[in-house]
């Protein structure tokens, strides 16, 4: 594919910014606003490209080393804005926020996007799925791509949470369900398509993972959806119940 040297703009969703190259408009990953970046084309979509950093040419002052070793143009397609200050990646956020709310809804918004927890901009996920390839090693896939990554040092991640699972011969096409409950207890399903079904193993731990918020707990299953922040879930409902300001003796709906 072709190669450009361009200037990056406003950003987009998906870690992306937005550039123009003779009236076209095109998606750079792996930059930020303001950067002069040279790029390669990766998908011709008509009326814009799509285009990933071969270089940096003149770096933002944001950008910094990236916080995950296996990020970026080679890697995997997790942590799309790992190499910009955890700031300056949660202002890129809001702004993409706000441009979404403008220019479908009408509605004009300069909030701006908080840290969810003390956990930090790493170590902060708590369940993954791994694909597992023709080789039988388990890995990341690269960004939209069926190519697997099988360096698992994720910044995502906590210390600990895959060991020994690169080690293991694993059936090719098996999917791992990997779960950091709230008892700090480690779960690893296995799931594959066999026929017209799924066979599900549990491969250490349990099938299902206690979860809390606040006095509640669930046992929730490892290949169910829970959020995957250790913060979320408990923020989100800490915001809703402010939000709706339930009085005594009020029914709440669950949508």
């Amino acid at each position: 594919m072709k190669e450009l040297t361009l200037v990056t703009g406003a950003p987009a969703n998906g870690g992306s910014c937005v550039a123009h190259h003779e009236g076209r408009v095109v998606f750079v990953r792996y930059a930020l606003p303001g950067e002069r970046v040279r790029v390669r084309v990766t998908a011709d979509r008509g009326s814009y490209w799509h285009a990933e950093v071969v270089e940096v040419l003149d770096p933002a002052p944001d950008r910094i080393a990236s916080l995950c070793p296996i990020a970026g143009v080679s890697g995997a397609g997790c942590c799309d804005v790992a190499f910009a200050t955890p700031e300056a990646a949660r202002a890129l956020k809001a702004q993409v926020v706000a441009n979404q709310l403008e220019r479908l809804g009408g509605h004009r918004w300069d909030g701006e996007a908080e840290p969810l927890s003390d956990a930090g901009p790493t170590g902060w996920r708590t369940r993954v799925r791994l694909d597992v390839g023709a080789d039988r090693r388990p890995g990341f896939h690269r960004y939209h791509s069926d190519e697997l990554v099988t360096d698992l040092r994720c910044a995502q991640l906590p210390p600990g949470m895959l060991d020994g699972l690169a080690e293991s011969d694993w059936p090719p096409a098996a999917h791992l369900h990997v779960v950091v409950d709230d008892d700090g207890a480690r779960h690893v399903v296995r799931t594959m398509r066999q026929g017209k079904r799924t066979a599900t193993k549990v491969v250490e731990g349990g099938y299902e993972a206690v979860q809390r918020v606040g006095a509640r707990s669930w046992q929730i299953p490892v290949t169910a959806f829970w959020q995957a922040h250790r913060g979320a879930a408990g923020v989100y409902s800490r915001l809703v119940a402010d939000w709706a300001d339930p009085r005594a003796g009020a029914t709440a709906w669950d949508l």
